[in-house]
């Protein structure tokens, strides 16, 4: 069974004319376990809405996710909660890091919801991403390329089988971008966690093995570049 599966997944929202815009339109997607998968999408082409739907934290109109032989449609808000804290690390383009916590404490936060607080599993995960002398920082003490570090080891805090990454290089400059990417991949294989990475950027897809555009899976998008409605 692949780790990640979707089927027949919609997704619309009300327009302000009334109208409902379509955003994603997937007949089928599968992600392998441990797999590192790219899907590069432009601004509005559904990319966040797709990284949130697999989450749990939006509902589908139509269509099943299943995570890990889990549906998504099976579970109750609180289960799905669950489910993202022990199963999924997100790592945000704006990182969402909370300014009035340390670094450490910021990867810390992040496992209250899932087995509990690992101190050690802290300090090594900010050790492996290069801030072994900057556990004690808060963020407005701490670069951008700083800042997105601690993302990716809060995401891997509580030992995820996946990462869903949305944009996560997309405040930094070319050079620090593919080096915090080549970190980021490094970590996840070593954590034995799955990678899919949502980008803009054709350079960020072309490190990957397995790519795709977004249009490609989305019938949406399809309909939208042949005139039809999205």
């Amino acid at each position: 069974m692949p780790l990640l599966t979707l089927r027949n997944v919609t997704k619309s929202y009300k327009a302000p004319d009334g109208s409902r815009l379509t955003v994603l339109d997937i007949p089928s997607f599968d992600l392998e376990t441990e797999a590192q998968v790219a899907l590069r999408g432009a601004s509005g082409s559904g990319k966040t809405s797709l990284l949130h739907a697999i989450a749990g934290i939006i509902p589908v109109d139509a269509g099943e996710i299943v995570i890990d032989e889990t549906s998504l449609h099976s579970l109750s808000e609180s289960e799905r909660d669950r489910l993202r804290a022990e199963k999924l690390g997100f790592v945000f383009q704006t990182f969402n890091l909370l300014p009035g916590f340390t670094a450490k404490e910021n990867v810390e936060l992040g496992m209250l919801f899932g087995k509990g607080v690992d101190p050690d599993w802290a300090e090594h995960l900010l050790s492996r991403v290069g801030l072994a002398d900057r556990m004690g920082y808060r963020p407005s003490q701490l670069s951008i390329g700083q800042q997105q570090r601690i993302a990716v080891a809060r995401a891997l805090a509580n030992r995820p089988k996946l990462v869903l990454a949305d944009e996560p290089t997309g405040n930094l400059d070319h050079r620090r971008a593919h080096e915090a990417l080549s970190l980021m991949r490094e970590i996840c294989t070593e954590a034995n966690a799955a990678l899919l990475l949502v980008s803009h950027d054709r350079s960020i897809l072309s490190e990957f093995e397995v790519g795709h555009d977004l249009a490609d899976l989305n019938r949406a998008l399809k309909d939208d570049e042949n005139g039809g409605e999205r």
